[in-house]
Formats: C-alpha cells, structure tokens, sequence
C-alpha cells in the first residue's frame, strides 16, 4: 500500500512544480513593463528625429537614454524589494527566459559594437541591436508559451519574430525607430503589465 505520508509528499512536490509563483511573476512583469514604457516614448522621440519633424533636436537623443536607463536601474532594484523571487520550477523557468534576453542584449549589444568599430560604421549597432532584441524576446515568449500554454504568449512571441524582420527590412530607414517603439510598448511593456495584473490577482 502507498504510504499517506509519502503520498502527501509527493503531491507537494507536484504542486511546487506547477504553481505560477504569484507576485514572484510580478517582480518579472514589472521590469518588462518598465523597459516597455520608457523606452517606447525614447525611441518614438528618435523616430520624430531621423524622420525629420524633431530634426533639430539631436542633441537631447543622449540624455533621452541616460534618463531611460537611470528609470530602468532604479525601478527594478524596487521591483527586487517589493516582490519575491519567482517559486516553482514553471515560473523560475519563466524568470530565466527574462534575464537570459537581458544577458544576451548585454553581450549581443557589445559583440555588435565591436563589429560597427571593424566595420567603421559607428550606427551599425543602432540599426542591428533592434533586430537581436525582438529576436531574444520573441524566444523568451516562446518559453513563456511553453510553461504557460497561453495562446496570448504565442502570440506575443510570432509578433516579437514579426517585428524582428520589419526590422530587418526597414534596416537604415528612420521608421526602424517607429517599428521599436511601437514593439516595445506593444510586445513587451503591455504584456509586462499584464503578467503582473495576472500574478497579483
């Protein structure tokens, strides 16, 4: 006879691997929904620029992005402190799918810039960074996917791969900028919110 002790045990074990971690998926919801919404209005601002309408306005592109990394570096350390860390084997798997993308940029970003500099083309890596960030995070939302089963991560990650080769067609063209701010609030800070809508609820 199976022991009730063991029995209980084991369906523990069980849950431990399937639960969604509750506001655990909070903490990662909250940094995709704060890369999502600053850097959409930054990038929007640089496609008003290359484009032309804000053409006189260059000189603020830089101190956009100091702004929009100080934002980004200072609300996920307060993420840190008011979630817990993601628990259960399905939301630690979710957790790591995000920071591989983060790890990725920052490595991916860096090889991409030392090609610019082979290259002598110092804009190559703003033309290419957005097609390897909406690639990675079409692969993160594709894990989501798979631990979730929900279609509205599918979706997101086919939208993430659709936005990763308009970006490749539009390569050189200002509206690249456009296609980045738009994916960034649409593929990644909106759907950020919603993770931490569905984890705190």
């Amino acid at each position: 006879m199976t022991d009730p002790e063991s029995l209980k045990s084991d369906i523990a074990f069980l849950r431990e691997l399937t639960q969604d971690g509750g506001e655990g998926l909070a903490r990662d919801g909250v940094v995709l929904a704060v890369i999502g919404l600053v850097f959409a209005p930054v990038n929007l601002v640089y496609w008003l620029v290359f484009w032309g309408p804000l053409a006189g306005a260059k000189d603020v592109l830089t101190w956009l992005w100091v702004a929009g990394l100080a934002v980004m570096f200072l609300s996920i350390p307060l993420a840190n402190l008011r979630f817990p860390r993601s628990s259960g084997a399905a939301a630690r798997a979710m957790s790591t799918a995000w920071q591989g993308v983060g790890f990725g940029l920052l490595g991916g970003g860096f090889a991409l810039l030392a090609a610019g500099m082979r290259l002598g083309d110092a804009g190559f890596v703003l033309r290419t960074f957005p097609i390897l960030l909406f690639t990675l995070y079409g692969s993160a939302w594709g894990v989501a996917y798979a631990v979730k089963r929900l279609s509205w991560f599918a979706l997101v990650s086919l939208g993430c791969f659709a936005a990763a080769i308009l970006e490749g067609a539009l390569y050189g063209s200002p509206h690249q900028w456009l296609v980045l701010s738009l994916g960034l609030l649409l593929l990644v800070g909106l759907p950020g919110l919603a993770i931490v809508r569905s984890a705190r609820g």
